[in-house]
């Protein structure tokens, strides 16, 4: 202390040492060095705010009280007594919570001064700022975050969640010189810090629990990184057909390139255990379950990487819908996209429970008492609200962790069109879309949720084939909004013709999803409907596990490259057995992709899934259907 009160002696020399305040967003103690400013407005990178004042002379145990209002009203005071006698310099830093209005309030010797100033939205692209304290949260799930440290005082956290207890390693890459550490309340577990190295490496066996990762530049260095989560993560997959007599097609793969078991657990509606048993995988091994009498699904494998998914038509054959497992169980999730058009859509959403004698509730309300572990119950929207539903989008939380999927559908006329989509709590700032065909009878339709309490402004860019910005459209969604609609109809004079993907950049983190359809032509007699999660989260191995092609059927495969800079790409043929049969390579640009045919990979007719791997990661997606147009689906590559 008496070595800070120097340094300030000396920078505030030739000030008079009048009680004062002031905020400033840096300050390095090390070297003492800061820059004291009446601050009116600060970014939300800078992660933290200092609070600064010259209190002149002050004696041994006088308290000094600094009380803080945040955004949303909450107060909170810091305390501590002087250690000397003389003149002091007082300096406190305070984390960010939120964007909006600060107060800060000083109190030393019975006089108190204040100073009220505007946090205001990250300008940078890093796609989970605000994340600069422990209660900002976005979920760790396997595969790899692109994210930044986006200045001096940048500190980002993310919350990793054990269901069970596994290994786990965390990596991270970067030019930056930058710190990586694991903890469980304010325990540190698990740290890396290379000196004058920004990769960073923790490998940790935890017991079931919720763990914090922190990342930042210990040697205030700013600059972008890649954290990678790798582990053997259970598996969750809800089993539905909504009530409209969906087949459920249950799909489980092994991820891995070795051989190993997997232990599965089959519930029924009501929780109970209806079947169990542990099955061997070969390597990139797929096996294929009739999943009509479950309502529930869990793997779990000590060995291997496994995921799921679940695809099936409906009993006419004109509605198909496909989903994919949850590697995450929490108490909350975001329903993104309720049809509000009752006499045209109609919204169902489907939960498991992972807990015990819980309920669920929608907006306050409930929806399930006592709920059992393992159960699973649907709600209807449309007949939840009574037709009169007025918000497009809500939470489902629980005081018990849960998954879920949700399932809207075209219902007027003649028109018959479903997707269902696993619903996630995930927010972001930066999505990739990274498909869209305005084409010929094609259309592709965004919807852009924003669950914040202030605005928040959204710019659209649409990107050519080779990842080049030729359009641009901006969105205002008001606080607790949502923004959906055709993609040609946000731009001005409408969507290029070359506009091949796009790029999603908000001020506040938002979700987003994006949805594929045809158009009624001459020659097309019925209408498809596709939807797909744009989710934040990449990996430098994809699987596309469910890839039917026959004479009746279709499978294209899209993988896009979320970097700046070129990727080589490795694509394995797998046949049934995991054998990789055949390799083709490619090269994407910074934020290109590939569109292809299955059949137009390959030369090999055996190969049935394919693996895509890259020494960067990589977003992807897969759309089958059959060539009448009668149906589609929509599912993520797995990771």
């Amino acid at each position: 202390m008496r070595f800070l009160v120097f340094v300030f002696f000396m920078l505030f020399s030739s000030f008079s040492f009048a009680f004062n305040i002031s905020v400033t967003d840096y300050y390095d103690s090390t070297f003492g060095d800061y820059i004291p400013q009446l601050s009116e407005s600060l970014s939300y990178s800078n992660g933290c705010f200092f609070v600064v004042s010259d209190l002149g002379n002050v004696s041994n145990g006088d308290t000094i009280s600094l009380k803080v209002t945040f955004p949303d009203g909450e107060q909170e005071t810091y305390s501590e007594n002087s250690s000397f006698d003389g003149d002091a310099i007082y300096y406190k830093k305070v984390d960010f919570r939120g964007v909006g209005d600060y107060k800060a309030e000083l109190t030393c010797n019975g006089e108190t001064k204040s100073v009220s100033f505007t946090v205001t939205p990250d300008s940078s692209e890093d796609p989970f700022e605000p994340n600069n304290y422990k209660n900002n949260i976005f979920y760790l799930e396997r595969g790899t975050v692109l994210s930044s440290i986006a200045s001096r005082n940048d500190c980002d956290y993310y919350v990793l969640k054990i269901d069970n207890p596994l290994t786990v390693t965390l990596s991270l890459e970067s030019e930056a010189d930058l710190y990586l550490g694991v903890m469980k309340g304010d325990t540190v577990l698990g740290e890396s810090d290379g000196e004058f190295e920004g990769n960073e490496m923790i490998t940790l066996s935890l017991d079931k629990g919720t763990y914090t990762v922190k990342v930042f530049s210990p040697v205030k260095e700013k600059g972008d990184y890649s954290l990678t989560l790798n582990g053997n993560f259970p598996v969750y997959l809800p089993l539905t057909g909504f009530n409209k007599g969906f087949e459920k097609n249950v799909v489980v793969s092994n991820l891995s390139d070795g051989e190993g078991d997997a232990e599965f657990h089959w519930y029924d509606s009501e929780g109970n255990e209806v079947l169990n048993g542990t099955i061997h995988f070969l390597p990139y091994g797929t096996k294929h379950f009739d999943g009509g009498d479950y309502a529930y699904l869990k793997v779990f494998s000590s060995d291997i990487k496994v995921n799921a998914s679940v695809y099936g038509k409906n009993g006419d054959g004109n509605e198909a819908i496909a989903y994919e497992a949850k590697m995450l169980d929490i108490g909350n999730t975001i329903v993104s996209h309720i049809a509000t058009q009752t006499n045209l859509y109609e919204t169902v959403a489907y939960f498991s429970s992972n807990g015990n004698g819980t309920f669920l509730d929608y907006q306050g309300n409930v929806l399930a008492d006592n709920f059992p572990e393992n159960a699973s119950f649907l709600v209807n929207f449309n007949d939840y609200f009574n037709n009169d539903i007025t918000t497009p989008w809500g939470v489902a939380q629980s005081d018990a962790d849960f998954t879920g999927v949700e399932m809207f559908r075209l219902i007027t006329g003649d028109y018959f069109q479903a997707t269902a989509l696993t619903l996630t709590p995930q927010l972001a700032r930066v999505f990739y879309l990274p498909h869209i065909d305005v084409r010929y009878f094609w259309w592709t339709g965004i919807s852009i949720v924003n669950p914040n309490n202030s605005e928040a402004t959204v710019k659209l860019f649409a990107l050519d084939a080779g990842g080049n910005s030729i359009a641009e459209s901006d969105i205002n969604i008001e606080p607790q909004g949502k923004s959906v609609g055709i993609v040609t109809d946000y731009f001005e004079g409408g969507l290029p013709e070359d506009a091949a993907s796009m790029k999603v950049v908000s001020d506040v983190p938002v979700q987003a999803l994006y949805l594929f359809g045809t158009k009624r032509e001459d020659n097309i007699t019925e209408d498809i409907f596709g939807g797909l999660n744009s989710s934040a989260i990449y990996s430098k191995e994809l699987y596309f596990q469910v890839m039917p092609s026959s004479d009746t059927e279709w499978t294209g495969i899209g993988i896009f490259n979320p970097n700046n800079e070129e990727v080589s790409v490795t694509l394995k043929g797998v046949n049934s057995n995991g054998e990789v049969i055949e390799e083709k390579n490619i090269t994407l640009q910074g934020l290109q992709k590939f569109v292809s045919l299955k059949k137009d990979i390959f030369d090999n007719e055996n190969v049935s899934q394919i693996v895509a791997i890259s020494e960067k990661p990589l977003a992807g997606f897969y759309l089958f259907g059959d060539k009448d147009h009668t149906y589609l689906y929509g599912l993520e590559a797995l990771r």
